[in-house]
């Protein structure tokens, strides 16, 4: 019932400004809704079970190939301590350790500009933000200065957010929205890509994330900021170009499959949504 339109409608209306929307007992009273016959009532409750319950066993989908592929990375990575993972390709079982490289050997780190609100503009070059990395339908901000070339962001760039929340906004992904000018508190990573492949150093950063959300004792809310002098010291073990391509296949392959059944989860979910909408009276009508 509070998940109707009209329901929602009627707890909106009570909405006096701010943010919260405050719905007293006395105004719960006031509310007048259409209620089917219990033998309708129960159609209905047995229907968007069914939907839910489809929806859940998707859900449950995701997250078993999600924990398969961090397991899956577990083997293929070397564990602390070790210089050869414990699983390993073929092609690559005869192959010798791999070697211990820091962060900073391995990739330059450009850091965004430092754009102040009276800079924005509403039209002009986009300006990437945390926002833009969280949310690919956030709004952006605008610059219409020149961009300066080693801030420029193109489609498919490695991006490391170093200062944000661990799970969310922190960390490493590659960018897939227009191009633009990269705000501060991210740096764009670049690297010989004869020595370190695009999806390794992906890969490597996920684990630099893992590391540092080890070190604040896992709290996956926690905040942090890590400073360049810090991070480019960290230690990670880096194979050779080809194994380096073969871990990225695999590992991307796996990325693709989950993509794809979060699809289905989503179609699931907008389904049961758009059930509801047809079961439920809209506002303002008597049946459905």
């Amino acid at each position: 019932m509070n998940e109707g339109d009209e329901f929602k409608h009627f707890a909106f209306s009570q909405k006096a400004g701010g943010t919260r929307t405050r719905l007293y007992f006395s105004k719960l009273c006031e509310w007048r809704t259409h209620l089917p016959t219990l033998a309708e009532q129960q159609k209905i409750a047995e229907c968007l079970d069914s939907a839910d319950a489809l929806a859940a066993a998707q859900g449950r989908k995701v997250e078993t190939l999600t924990a398969q592929k961090k397991g899956l990375m577990q083997q293929l990575f070397p564990k602390e301590g070790e210089t050869k993972p414990r699983l390993r390709f073929p092609e690559f079982e005869g192959a010798g350790e791999w070697e211990v490289r820091t962060i900073g050997e391995m990739f330059s780190l450009i850091n965004g500009c430092a754009f102040k609100p009276e800079d924005w503009q509403t039209s002009g070059t986009p300006i990437i933000r945390i926002q833009n990395l969280n949310d690919p339908s956030a709004e952006f901000n605008y610059s219409q200065e020149p961009v300066p070339e080693r801030n420029r962001v193109e489609p498919g760039d490695l991006l490391f957010a170093w200062s944000g929340t661990l799970g969310s906004s922190f960390g490493a992904r590659i960018w897939n929205g227009p191009s633009g000018v990269l705000n501060q508190h991210i740096y764009k990573v670049l690297m010989d890509e004869q020595q370190v492949i695009l999806q390794f150093a992906l890969l490597v950063l996920t684990r630099v994330e893992e590391e540092i959300a080890r070190r604040t004792h896992g709290f996956k809310s926690s905040f942090v900021h890590v400073k360049k002098s810090d991070l480019v010291k960290i230690e990670m073990l880096l194979p050779s170009p080809r194994e380096q391509q073969r871990i990225g296949d695999c590992l991307s392959s796996f990325d693709d499959l989950i993509a794809a059944e979060v699809r289905k989860l989503d179609t699931l979910k907008t389904h049961k949504k758009g059930l509801m909408q047809q079961l439920f009276p809209q506002v303002g009508e008597a049946g459905a």
